[in-house]
Parts: C-alpha cells; sequence; structure tokens
C-alpha cells in the first residue's frame, strides 16, 4: 500500500513539474497575431500558364514560344531545327522547323548542354529582330530605287543616243533601214571628229577658232587672252591623229555625245580635243580641251587673292601637312595641279566634316599625281597662301572643265 501511494506521488510530481514548466514558456513567448490581408476573405484563384505559341513561319523568321517561361521567340529562318537559348530564360532548346514537323524541345536536361554548352548560342531578342526588320525594308527599298534608276539610266542613255545621230530623211523606211542609216551615221562620227580638229588646227586666227568651238560667243574672249599668252604661229602641224570611241559626259543626264581626238605635233606635245556630237552639228569643248575656262587662265592659283575663286584644277589625293593644316585628323589634304603643264600649284584641304567630303574622295578615288582627275573646285585663299602654298577647299563644283550653270552662277 505504502509503495502504491509513493508511486501515485511520484507520478503527480512529474505532471506538476510538466505544468509549471509549460505555464512559464507561454509567459515568455509573443503572443501569436492572425495576419489578416484585404484579400483574404476572396475565394483563391488558380493561375493558368501562358499558352504555348504554335510554332509557324512569318516571312523570313520562325516564331514560337520557350517550354520553360512561355515568352514568345523569334528566330531567322535559317536557326528553325538548331540550338539556340532563349533569351529570357536562357534556357537551351532545339528551335522548331514546321517544314520538317520538329517541335520545340527542351535541352536543360540533355548531356549536349552540359557538356558543350557553346552549342547553345543566343538567339535573337526581339530588338535584334526589329533592327533585321528596319534593314530589310531598307534593303527591298534600296534594290527598288536601284531598279528604278536603272531603268530611267537606260531610257535617258536611249534618248541621248537618238537626239545625237543625225537626222534619217522620213521617208518611212523599215525599222532594219533605220538601224542600217544609224550605224552608218555612228560609224562616220570619228571622221566628221577628226576632221573638226584638222579645222581647227589649220586655223591661223582665233575668230576663225572660235567659230567651230562651243559657245563661242562667250569663249572668245577667253580664246583671244589665251592665244596671246601662248601665241600659235601659223597652222599647227601633227604627226599623228587618233579618236576614241562614242562616249558620253559623267553625271550629266541629258548632255550630248562625244569623241576624244588626240593629236601628238611636231614637237612631241600630246593634246587631247573634246569633240562634242550635238543634233544641229559638231563642235570642239574647247575650255575642256586646253583647261582654261572664265574662272582661270591656267595659272590663277599663283596669283590668287583673298576670297573664294572657282577655279578648274588637275587634282589627287596627297599627304602633305603643314603650317596652318597641319592635323591630318581634321582635313584631308588634295594636290592641286596646273591644268596644263601639271606641275604642282598648289594643296587644298577639306574639312572632314564637310557634307562633300564623300564626293571628293569618289571622285578622286582612283587619281593619282601621274594620272590626276580634272576636277572644278571652289578654293578659299587667305593671305599667306602665295607663300604656303595651302588653301581652303569650299565646294566641288563638279567632275570635268565643261562649264554648266553651277560654275557660271559662283561666276
Amino acid at each position: 500500500m505504502l509503495e502504491k501511494v509513493k508511486s501515485e506521488w511520484e507520478v503527480f510530481g512529474s505532471l506538476f513539474v510538466q505544468f509549471l514548466m509549460q505555464r512559464n514558456k507561454a509567459q515568455g513567448e509573443p503572443k501569436l497575431i492572425r495576419q489578416r490581408t484585404p484579400r483574404s476573405e476572396q475565394p483563391l484563384e488558380h493561375m493558368a500558364a501562358r499558352p504555348l505559341m504554335e510554332p509557324a513561319f512569318r516571312l523570313r523568321f520562325v516564331h514560337f514560344s520557350c517550354p520553360g517561361c512561355h515568352r514568345p521567340i523569334s528566330l531567322p529562318r535559317l536557326q528553325a531545327g538548331r540550338m539556340v537559348r532563349c533569351p529570357t530564360c536562357h534556357m537551351p532548346l532545339r528551335a522548331p522547323s514546321p517544314r520538317h514537323r520538329y517541335a520545340v524541345r527542351s535541352m536543360e536536361r540533355d548531356i549536349a548542354s552540359l557538356l558543350h554548352p557553346e552549342l547553345f548560342p543566343d538567339s535573337m531578342t526581339p530588338g535584334h529582330v526589329k533592327i533585321e526588320r528596319n534593314l530589310r525594308r531598307q534593303s527591298m527599298t534600296m534594290a527598288a530605287m536601284a531598279v528604278v534608276f536603272v531603268m530611267m539610266a537606260l531610257k535617258g542613255f536611249n534618248r541621248i543616243s537618238e537626239e545625237n545621230v543625225p537626222p534619217i530623211a522620213a521617208a518611212s523606211p523599215s525599222a532594219e533601214q533605220i538601224r542600217e542609216v544609224r550605224q552608218r551615221e555612228l560609224a562616220n562620227i570619228r571622221p566628221r571628229a577628226q576632221a573638226l580638229v584638222e579645222r581647227f588646227l589649220k586655223a591661223t586666227d582665233w575668230h576663225d577658232k572660235a567659230a567651230l568651238v562651243r559657245d563661242g560667243w562667250r569663249v572668245g574672249p577667253l580664246m583671244e587672252r589665251y592665244y596671246a599668252e601662248h601665241p600659235v604661229k601659223g597652222s599647227q602641224d601633227w604627226k599623228s591623229i587618233t579618236t576614241s570611241g562614242l562616249g558620253f559626259y559623267e553625271g550629266l543626264a541629258n548632255g550630248p555625245a562625244l569623241t576624244y581626238v588626240t593629236v601628238v605635233t611636231e614637237d612631241d606635245e600630246r593634246q587631247v580635243y573634246t569633240v562634242e556630237h550635238h543634233a544641229e552639228g559638231d563642235i570642239i569643248e574647247w575650255e575642256s580641251s586646253v583647261g582654261v575656262t572664265a574662272a582661270n587662265t591656267g595659272n590663277v592659283l599663283r596669283s590668287l587673292g583673298v576670297g573664294q575663286h572657282a577655279v578648274p584644277v588637275l587634282a589627287a589625293l596627297d599627304d602633305y601637312y603643314n603650317y596652318d593644316f597641319a592635323d591630318a585628323e581634321k582635313e584631308i589634304c588634295v594636290r592641286l595641279q596646273d591644268p596644263q603643264t601639271n606641275e604642282l600649284l598648289s594643296y587644298g584641304y577639306l574639312s572632314r566634316n564637310s557634307e562633300q567630303l564623300e564626293d571628293l574622295l569618289a571622285a578622286l578615288q582612283e587619281a593619282t599625281p601621274d594620272a590626276p582627275m580634272p576636277l572644278m573646285i571652289e578654293v578659299q585663299g587667305e593671305a599667306n597662301s602665295p607663300v604656303t602654298r595651302q588653301m581652303r577647299i569650299t565646294r566641288l563644283l563638279q567632275t570635268g572643265w565643261r562649264t554648266d550653270s553651277v560654275v557660271a552662277n559662283v561666276n
């Protein structure tokens, strides 16, 4: 009986100790507060994932969705069926190929993506796709413009050819007869050009020569001054005369056909005359042949004053930087040579920020000091230009020396 009472007392004591321990623990811990939100009373909603896009080809791109993040992806057609990465979650994928019925496949757990991650390049982002689309539109626009330009050039060439061929008698001939007559007339152009130059060389007075050149009324005073400084004793004799085929001015849409006649004199001096074939007849473009215009008598750069002047020169790119033009990163250097003697006259400099930089570089692309390009430019003379032999180029007026409306307005 005593042992039973003792055991029950021990059980009661242990329970009492546990009660005290639980009481102390409850008093030391903070009381839990139930957290509630404004949507606590709202029913729960199950969020559905974005549906996957069916792979499809549109224009030059294949469009599909990433199986990992369900974001849309657009890739070039060449990447269809290849290993790529999602631009959003960077999951390695095999791009779908609708043509071969390949579905998009996740390569996340594939051994190839772990051993060879370089096989999975980053795919094009939407920004790159937009840039590609703009470039494609620009290329299509440029191609259309090129086709239109070629068609207009061919049409203009045919019109120029037809206008410069001597007229045929209107006797309602057949197409074959017209073709034969035009071929005969074109074959006679070279002898006609040579005969015209021979008449020009045999003329002893500048008045007689002015009757054979273009715009004789305007060029006459230039010829009088030129031949006064370069007198010709009687008619000129020559060793040989050769003529080129029929050509046209570059960049002159409605310009006449022309033939170049090369004359080698008894003194072994080589002269090239430009003969233009107009519907009214054949004439010599004297300014381009001699290199003299209203803007220049051959040595104007030696006595050029302060201000802007339009001058014809023989030009080629050079690398002379000195004095006021010592920075090659700011200007390009152009070697300016005499139109008649081909000797160095001066150096011209055009700013690399100029809008005409590309035009000038394109014009001088194949020019060298031994084979310079004839140009008509506008230069700015400075007070020290005669000493430094340097001047600034302000404008490229035209290629060649043939006087047109642009140069006439400048002068």
